[in-house]
């Protein structure tokens, strides 16, 4: 049975459904944070992002729901910091 969104999460982006237990791809944390999939994958390289890897050698990456939830706080705080 294929996997379907509800609709809150729909309208509301990926980290809105705390009770969402399947991995985020890259593509939906890039769509939701509006920046190129590039981006996403910088900050998975730096560290600020955690991610899993499914699959052996080059397997596609998943990030897990707190990890986002983790990683939207931080760059919340890190702005929060920032005056212009």
């Amino acid at each position: 049975m294929p996997y379907e969104r509800n609709a809150q999460e729909r309208t509301q982006g990926p980290s809105a459904d705390s009770v969402r237990r399947k991995p985020y791809r890259v593509a939906e944390v890039a769509a939701f944070l509006d920046v190129d999939v590039s981006t996403v994958y910088k900050d998975i390289d730096a560290g600020r992002l955690r991610a899993l890897r499914v699959g052996s050698k080059r397997g596609t990456l998943r990030i897990l729901p707190p990890d986002l939830d983790a990683y939207l706080a931080a760059m919340a705080t890190a702005a929060a910091g920032v005056t212009r």
